[in-house]
């Protein structure tokens, strides 16, 4: 196909099917389009990669969970030596594959994987392929405007922390036939998906995973980070038994997660994703898992006026970081983990990863230095907050 009956083929069709299929025939390669919420939305029916993975992801309908968290690592992945922005994967099979974004007036709505099959994808022209994605981009982004209802909560999900829609009523249109139509009793999660992903196109085996943990959520990737929608009811944040796997998966993954407090109607998603980030942000170093509501008053810190801050600080714990800056010891450390831990020696010693006779030893320095007894514990609130005050004054 030359690139005036391109051209005029789009111009005489609005469905995206035929329009992907129109664009393969052009490149001489089989395509397939990915949304933002990892949904394959279209590929071309008459180019295809005779491969299982490519084959068994049109048919699921979307990317693998960990494919689409190695796309949302681009800029740690992409192709260094290429004049063109992509990522080309010779992984999955004999068959390269070399991944695109597709933006619309800027904004980012999805990506085109290019499959090499008779042709050698570095034969194809820059302008070529430029010409496609723009062509195809339009498509996508024409497509999500004027479709009535997304259909998936991916879909919804995605455009709720993307802030794509214009208002509720706009929201509550797009989300007929969701389970997020109703009222439930919603968590947010985050992971920080940094440096991680494979090129695993196969079988979906995090996510299979993550729904083990929490059955029946959403969950979406975007920015580096993953974002899970689970509800309260079929979570498992008060069975310790299942925590425990939880923690114990995450640390193998090496994957850190927080999660917000509950909340009953998904349209305020953002703020709850808000809260979800801010406890990944400030966990401490050794917590795989933090709840939001234990970093929610530094949270609340972090509103106040920086210069009226100190006012705030008791003399003790101001002394305490005096010190530690001189001798580079970790008292406060320690104190913000004895009372994040209840007081409790064994759980304080291993969220500091140090043996209990350093941490009992540590408490006595603590008590004898600056005369803190921690064992008061009607004091350890106005303890907490000024190690929270001290926290955010010196970073």
């Amino acid at each position: 196909m030359k690139k005036e009956e391109l051209i005029s083929f789009v111009l005489d069709n609005d469905d995206l099917d035929p329009i992907t299929s129109a664009c393969a025939e052009y490149l001489s390669c089989p395509l397939v389009v990915i949304a933002k919420s990892l949904a394959i939305i279209s590929y071309s029916s008459s180019l295809i990669i005779p491969d299982f993975p490519w084959q068994n992801a049109v048919k699921r309908g979307y990317i693998t969970l960990e494919f689409g968290t190695a796309l949302n690592n681009w800029e740690y992945l992409r192709d260094q030596n290429s004049p063109m922005d992509c990522i080309t994967v010779n992984q999955i099979s004999q068959y390269r594959r070399r991944f695109y974004k597709l933006t619309y007036h800027g904004r980012f709505v999805g990506y085109l994987n290019i499959g090499e099959l008779k042709r050698s994808l570095d034969s194809i022209k820059a302008e070529d392929i430029n010409l496609v994605r723009s062509i195809i981009a339009k498509e996508v982004s024409m497509r999500r405007k004027f479709i009535k209802s997304t259909g998936t909560e991916e879909e919804v999900l995605i455009s709720l922390i993307n802030y794509e829609y214009v208002d509720r009523l706009h929201y509550l249109e797009m989300v007929k036939g969701t389970s997020f139509a109703k009222e439930n009793d919603y968590r947010i999660a985050c992971i920080n998906i940094h440096h991680q992903g494979s090129y695993n196109a196969g079988e979906d085996t995090l996510k299979e995973k993550l729904q083990e943990f929490f059955p029946g959520s959403c969950i979406v990737v975007f920015d580096e980070i993953m974002t899970i929608a689970f509800t309260q009811a079929d979570s498992i944040l008060e069975d310790e038994q299942k925590m425990k796997k939880l923690t114990d998966f995450l640390t193998k993954v090496r994957m850190p997660l927080a999660y917000s407090e509950i909340f009953h109607d998904m349209f305020q998603a953002p703020a709850y994703k808000a809260q979800a980030m801010f406890a990944l942000e400030h966990r401490p170093d050794q917590r795989i898992i933090i709840d939001y509501g234990e970093v929610q008053l530094l949270d609340l810190l972090y509103q106040v006026d920086r210069n009226k801050l100190a006012n705030y600080c008791c003399p003790e714990i101001i002394a305490v970081h005096q010190y530690d800056e001189e001798h580079h010891s970790e008292y406060l450390k320690t104190i913000r983990a004895f009372i994040a831990e209840g007081g409790s020696s064994k759980m304080t010693a291993s969220a500091l990863n140090v043996h209990r006779n350093t941490l009992h030893y540590r408490l006595e320095q603590i008590e004898h230095l600056f005369q803190i007894d921690l064992s008061y514990t009607k004091m350890w609130t106005q303890y907490q907050i000024s190690c929270d005050i001290m926290h955010i004054l010196n970073h």
